[in-house]
């Protein structure tokens, strides 16, 4: 979708990215912040707070954003949590920034009255399945298609916040199933009882020599959950979040009269300071990637799911990660979700932008800051295997961190 000017030569161009902005201003969203203190999904179900410690100082880290991540795809309510620690000695180094999706599970509500029985082309009788529309349970909408929308886009009307949530669920278990009646109890002969056979009942009763298969809880930590400090001794100041499409504006400079531009390449002959070896190196993605935040500066989020990353370098370890040989975007390499283990399930979701820390850290002026240039998360769907009694769980998700170059550009 575009909106031309008044001119064929001025044209604002809107696209698929939403960008997040900072307000001081309650919004429509009661979810989605920066900084501030973490909102739980239901308030007796916090995360484990070793989840936001810092792998390298084993330090609780600071929250840098809570986003509301409700989509179609799933009737399950997703909010992120991205922690990043303030240590500076830590920087730079794996495990300083970290993120972790929380999980609400809820079931659709079951239809009233008799259910409709269709026959089988077996003669068997099949249940009819009433179809939800996941999006209207979502969002508020009455007979509207959602399907591949976008969970923070606004209605036609633009009157609410598009990163808002409405979510009618309850908190029942989707996949319990409704006890079925337990058959006449049979009385069985008893086994005769032998020396071989009680060794045998003792050693499958200690699962000697086969290694008990690990829970969740215990394939990440040992022991209780650790409780969260009250209030967060280090936690940033608060900012809502407002969201709207990104706008780019697709004008071409006006040349003098007898003036001519020949370009093969955009980025080609722009100059570069050197880099950290001396030699001299024209960064054509920095420069894609400063060109694009300038036409909307104050951004501190990008979100694009099933989409793909600004990224601030190609040449640093996540910009190969991400990248394909033909230079395309890939999740392909990326490490499987801790959760389900299923290869290729994680996607691009959102990504922190530089103007985050002008906003966090605007009344700590004159203090070393942090140093990223982009945070990039890419997130899975899948239900966490381990529910409390809420129905809420947690999953660790895969972040990126591009940091600022060390060098003077």
């Amino acid at each position: 979708m575009s909106d031309s000017g008044s001119d064929a030569g001025d044209s604002i161009t809107s696209t698929a990215v939403l960008l997040g902005y900072a307000e001081e201003e309650p919004t429509e969203d009661p979810i989605s912040q920066l900084g501030g203190q973490p909102k739980w999904l239901h308030p007796n179900s916090p995360a484990d707070s070793r989840l936001a410690k810092c792998q390298n100082c084993n330090k609780l880290m600071s929250m840098l954003l809570q986003l509301n991540g409700d989509i179609p795809e799933t009737p399950h309510e997703r909010v992120f949590y991205v922690w990043a620690c303030r240590k500076k000695t830590c920087w730079r180094k794996k495990g300083t920034v970290r993120t972790f999706r929380g999980v609400k599970c809820a079931s659709i509500p079951k239809p009233r009255g008799p259910v409709a029985e269709k026959q089988g082309p077996q003669g068997e009788r099949k249940e009819e399945k009433e179809v939800v529309n996941a999006g209207n349970f979502l969002f508020g909408g009455a007979g509207v298609s959602t399907a591949g929308a976008n969970p923070f886009s606004t209605p036609s009307s633009g009157s609410s916040n598009p990163f808002s949530s409405n979510n009618p669920f309850t908190s029942n278990n989707p996949f319990a199933t409704t006890p079925a009646a337990f058959p006449p109890l049979v009385a069985k002969p008893k086994p005769e009882i032998t020396a071989e056979t009680i060794t045998k009942s003792f050693a499958e009763t200690l699962k000697i020599g086969v290694p008990p298969e690990p829970t969740r809880e215990e394939s990440l930590f040992y022991g209780p959950p650790e409780p969260w400090p009250e209030p967060h001794p280090h936690a940033y100041p608060s900012f809502h979040l407002d969201a709207a499409h990104e706008q780019l504006e697709t004008r071409q400079p006006e040349l003098p009269q007898n003036v001519q531009i020949v370009d093969n390449d955009e980025y080609n002959d722009l100059p570069m300071a050197n880099t950290d070896a001396g030699e001299s190196n024209t960064d054509k993605t920095f420069q894609k990637f400063a060109d694009r935040v300038a036409q909307n500066p104050e951004q501190v989020l990008r979100y694009e799911r099933l989409g793909a990353p600004l990224l601030y370098s190609k040449d640093d370890d996540i910009g190969k990660l991400l990248l394909d040989k033909n230079g395309d975007f890939t999740t392909r390499k990326l490490p499987p979700c801790g959760n389900c283990r299923k290869p290729g399930s994680r996607v691009f979701e959102f990504q922190l932008m530089p103007y985050a820390i002008s906003m966090l850290e605007k009344d700590e002026m004159g203090l070393d800051g942090m140093e990223w240039g982009t945070i990039i998360v890419s997130t899975c769907v899948c239900v966490p295997r381990v529910l409390d009694a809420n129905q809420v769980g947690y999953v660790e998700e895969w972040v990126g961190v591009q940091w600022e170059s060390l060098r003077i550009r």
